[in-house]
């Protein structure tokens, strides 16, 4: 089950250092569907969503470092890294606010547990229930579960290349493209693509500002898809079922629009903006997975199991509906190469850094 989370890390960030710690601490997704899917997707989606909520931020970031546009046919390449910040808050979360059904912690005292973000120690152990008429008092403990560790870092982040060509009179498109690339047979493949226009508005006013001041609006979209390898515990029997057909399925959508304004000082251009955005993050865990569940309950020496199919157990979806934010930031020109540096002031805080050709 291990590779289930290295996967979904991978896909989410397409970055191997944060998915080889944030989601290899997870190897019980299959233990969690004992419980029914209802209660594994609320835990799931509670374990992943500072992770599915950064990178929606990420997808927003890093757009513009300079509110005026480059001149016909000027361009740059950047290659940038940019990381949301998670609030406290996202940490963590508390098992007994969850309405879980068939979940529940063995210590009602002991129910906060880390987010993929948060601390790197265990959660609190939890108990998985069957219910049945014939038990007594109809419900009884099948296995107990450590919940996850987080990987103790407080940030998602996202690494990014950009290009973008002055097309018109102050006005500038910029693109960011990844053609479907299969990295390896272990995670599998991932494509992106964005699309912004910025376009000056001095002109429009006169001359008359100090400053330059443009308007920008931009989206990308990205997929993402990882096989896995899910196998019926030893010992039981097998349905017949067709397991070659698992994956992991990412695709994320944003957008945000801007107002720009700049000010250039010899090489040195301070910046900042404000503006909305709005992020779609959505994993799906698609085909069909044995899970071991309860067959007898009640049987002359004690429950008895089996196999059960579980098809597209996980469908998650994490939303950021319209959120304002403002961000701070410097370019450094140096003949050809650009530096740059901002800090973005929204629900999820982020920072972004790049460096590229510049030729205005």
């Amino acid at each position: 089950m291990r590779n289930i989370f290295l996967g979904i890390c991978f896909v989410l960030i397409a970055s191997l250092y944060f998915s080889n710690t944030a989601f290899g601490q997870v190897d019980n997704i299959a233990d969690l569907l004992r419980g029914g899917v209802e209660d594994a997707n609320i835990l799931v989606n509670e374990y992943l969503r500072p992770v599915g909520n950064g990178f929606g931020v990420d997808l927003n970031n890093g757009w513009y470092s300079t509110a005026r546009p480059h001149k016909f046919l000027g361009f740059d390449i950047t290659v940038m890294g940019t990381a949301a910040i998670v609030p406290t808050s996202d940490e963590s979360f508390d098992l007994n606010n969850l309405g879980l059904l068939n979940v529940r912690p063995l210590d009602p005292n002991d129910s906060l547990t880390p987010t993929a973000i948060g601390n790197d120690e265990d959660g609190p152990a939890v108990a998985i229930l069957v219910r049945d008429p014939l038990l007594p008092g109809g419900v009884a403990v099948i296995d107990t579960l450590t919940m996850p560790q987080g990987v103790n870092i407080g940030y998602v982040p996202s690494p990014m290349i950009q290009a973008a060509v002055g097309v018109l009179p102050g006005t500038e498109v910029m693109v960011r493209f990844l053609p479907e690339i299969e990295i390896n047979e272990d995670f599998g493949k991932i494509k992106m693509f964005g699309l912004g226009v910025k376009q000056r508005l001095n002109n429009f006013l006169g001359g008359l500002l100090p400053v330059d001041l443009a308007v920008m609006a931009a989206f990308t979209t990205f997929q993402a898809q990882t096989n896995l390898t899910v196998e019926a515990e030893e010992g039981l029997s097998p349905t017949g079922a067709n397991y070659d057909n698992q994956e992991v399925e990412i695709e994320a959508t944003s957008l945000t629009f801007n107002v720009i304004a700049s000010k250039k000082f010899g090489v040195l251009t301070l910046f900042g903006g404000v503006g909305i955005e709005s992020a779609d993050v959505n994993i799906k865990l698609k085909g069909t997975y044995p899970v071991t569940v309860v067959d007898d309950p009640g049987g002359p020496g004690g429950p008895t199991f089996a196999i059960q199919d579980f098809e597209d157990p996980i469908d998650l979806s994490f939303k950021n509906p319209n959120n304002t934010r403002a961000n701070l930031g410097f370019q450094l020109h140096l003949v050809f190469l650009a530096i740059h540096g901002s800090y973005t002031f929204a629900k999820y805080p982020g920072v972004n850094v790049g460096v590229g050709i510049n030729i205005r």
